[in-house]
């Protein structure tokens, strides 16, 4: 668990309770998520983001949003911002999880991956950083 306001803490928690239900209008599930060990900085009602891990994954898999998959010409790749520049970068895809895709191979940890905005990148293009999560 991240918290929007404090980007430096994160908590641990798990799934208490998924609604059998979607909800009629937004068509989602209310998820529970039980933090037993809420960090003192965070407080109730701040908002927060839940990343579900699965637990079949091994902790050298990366897995990212199926958004920032690029295709062209037949090739699957992503973009990534290296010496401030975006670059694409072949990727293998070995699965999907909900609306994650499980890589086999084209990244590695600490590389800094677009997720928004794709369709008006050019190569070699300048680009600017905001701060955001790692892989």
């Amino acid at each position: 668990i991240s918290f929007w306001a404090l980007p430096d803490v994160t908590a641990k928690g798990t799934v208490r309770e998924i609604s059998p239900i979607a909800d009629s209008i937004t068509r989602t599930y209310k998820v529970r998520v039980a933090v037993p060990q809420l960090p003192a900085e965070a407080k109730l009602g701040m908002t927060a983001k839940v990343s579900f891990k699965d637990a079949a994954a091994s902790e050298d898999e990366i897995v990212i949003p199926a958004t920032a998959l690029y295709q062209v010409n037949g090739k699957t790749q992503v973009w990534l911002v290296r010496n401030n520049r975006a670059v694409l970068q072949d990727v293998k895809v070995a699965g999907y999880v909900g609306n994650n895709v499980r890589l086999a191979g084209g990244l590695n940890k600490g590389d800094i991956l677009i997720t928004a905005g794709l369709s008006k990148l050019v190569d070699n293009q300048q680009v600017r950083l905001t701060k955001g999560g790692d892989i």
